[in-house]
């Protein structure tokens, strides 16, 4: 059998193109894949020079195609515009053809069509840049206190799209094209998964915070054993953790906005749980004590404790003051609780706990009963 028949039984119903180049840059085989990519007959492309069909990239190849000749091995992505007028790019494989003496008489091309992944990545990358450039926006409408409505309606919106465009190609990416990703590449795409992850959850976050000034408090007669109890059955940690949380005798009711107050103890409570050192029972106390102006809240943990030197940075937006490698968050769980707070004309701060960890404590006024008009 010849040659040509060898390869058309081997190569003729690859996914890939393949092609066999002689030593003076002719064309000698061509299977169906690459017929049909460069939409021009094997009949116009057998006995035609590599030069007469693709003249741009010979000249660029040149070089590269003589280093092939002379026995070496090349792996490379091509950008090529087809004969028909059609721009591919293309990942090749340029092998040495030898024959029975062991001379070198060509080349065997092997190429993988990566026009669709590249068109994606490069989708990523320009939504990617538009993230960046909405965070900093974002970060700046936070820090220079303007309009929290507008500040809402950017972060809902244009941060929003971006993320979704960048899932939604992940998401094509791997179920369209894992097989020819490379190891490299698929870390690429776990990196900006979670990276879009961390992203979306400090979309969340921000909204979050500026719903706490635009949209005011609902001052209310609520009993706060009954909102700490409803906040445990919630936090999935607790349980998974094996955690211990005591709470003391607290008043029978305050005056205050039930739904927010429930954050400020879902936030502080989640972190006691979370920031503790491997294999470490979390344990929480939560107590409070009254004065003639107010009810004094507290709750305190065995965790991993802040450094007296940060504590007074610990409730800025996105300040973060633990490993992020090791605790994920976004920085603005007690921004909010700190806003929150601030709502009920009380105050937050962080002291060492009894227990070897952090203590917060807050305030609230028992005057707000004046403004709920009961």
């Amino acid at each position: 059998m010849g040659k040509d028949f060898e390869l058309k039984q081997i190569t003729e119903y690859l996914a890939s193109s393949m092609c066999y180049v002689d030593s003076d840059y002719i064309y000698r085989y061509v299977n169906s894949k690459y017929e049909e990519w460069f939409g021009v007959s094997k009949d116009d492309i057998i006995g035609k020079s590599v030069k007469e069909l693709i003249p741009l990239t010979f000249s660029k190849q040149k070089s590269m195609y003589d280093n092939v000749m002379k026995g070496e091995t090349v792996g490379t992505t091509v950008d090529i515009i087809l004969p028909i007028g059609k721009r591919i790019i293309l990942n090749v494989k340029y092998v040495p053809a030898y024959d029975v003496e062991g001379n070198n008489v060509g080349m065997y091309v092997y190429a993988y069509d990566v026009t669709e992944i590249h068109a994606k990545t490069e989708a990523l990358e320009a939504s990617q840049v538009q993230l960046i450039n909405k965070t900093k926006t974002l970060e700046q409408y936070i820090t220079s206190n303007l309009n929290l409505e507008q500040f809402a309606h950017v972060a809902a919106h244009d941060m929003k799209s971006p993320l979704r465009t960048i899932s939604s190609f992940i998401g094509l990416l791997e179920k369209n094209l894992s097989n020819q990703l490379s190891g490299k590449e698929k870390e690429y795409v776990n990196i900006i998964k979670q990276g879009t992850k961390i992203l979306n959850n400090m979309v969340t976050d921000l909204l979050e915070y500026s719903k706490v000034k635009s949209h005011g408090i609902n001052i209310q007669r609520c009993k706060p054993k009954e909102i700490i109890d409803q906040v445990i059955t919630f936090i999935n940690t607790i349980k998974s953790q094996n955690a211990e949380i005591n709470v003391a005798e607290l008043p029978d009711y305050l005056f205050a906005d039930k739904i927010k107050i429930s954050q400020v103890f879902q936030n502080l409570i989640s972190n006691a749980v979370k920031f503790v050192e491997a294999g470490v029972k979390p344990i929480v106390n939560i107590d409070c004590r009254e004065s003639e102006e107010e009810y004094i809240f507290s709750v305190s943990d065995n965790g991993i404790g802040i450094a007296e030197e940060l504590r007074d940075q610990i409730f800025e937006p996105f300040k973060q003051v633990n490993t992020k490698d090791k605790f994920e968050g976004t920085g603005l769980g007690l921004s909010i609780c700190n806003r929150i707070i601030n709502d009920h004309n009380g105050t937050i701060k962080i002291e060492e706990s009894d227990l070897g960890g952090s203590k917060f404590v807050f305030t609230i006024d028992k005057k707000l009963s004046e403004k709920s008009g009961i």
